[in-house]
């Protein structure tokens, strides 16, 4: 139970019918299952595009926050009552591109695999469905002498 296997027991099933209906239903099963598969990635490509959002929010209510320490303190003469303010902004920032960044580059590596999955899948169907029609007109002939 393969996503290899599923796709040549297809084809299979269809070699009464020729190369053409084997190719074809063999297709038909390779790419559902790609899709399949490329679904299983998309839960991290969610991650990947909304941790930057989240990490922004942190940063917009830390900027906020900041600004209303200003407000009640009545002016900027201490630096220091933005500093707790301004690290809670660039912390969520951080952690939300530290989320996003590996998350990003898992979602494209996983993405290239099924793609060359994919491929390798083709060739080899090809080649088995190549091989079964050679079979098929070798013994067509020797089956009309008989």
């Amino acid at each position: 139970s393969s996503m290899l296997g599923d796709v040549l027991r297809s084809a299979l099933q269809h070699r009464s019918a020729g190369a053409s209906a084997m190719s074809m239903s063999a297709g038909d099963v390779a790419s559902r299952e790609l899709r399949r598969q490329s679904q299983k990635c998309y839960p991290i490509a969610v991650v990947a595009t909304i941790e930057p959002l989240l990490g922004l929010f942190g940063t917009v209510v830390g900027m906020i926050e900041a600004f209303d320490v200003v407000a009640l303190a009545g002016s900027m003469g201490n630096p220091s009552i933005l500093a707790d303010s301004i690290s809670k902004a660039l912390v969520t920032t951080e952690v939300g591109l530290a989320i996003a960044i590996p998350a990003l580059v898992l979602y494209h590596y996983l993405k290239g695999r099924i793609g060359i999955l994919g491929v390798e899948m083709e060739e080899v169907v090809t080649d088995v469905i190549a091989e079964m029609s050679a079979e098929k007109v070798a013994e067509e002939p020797t089956a009309g002498r008989a």
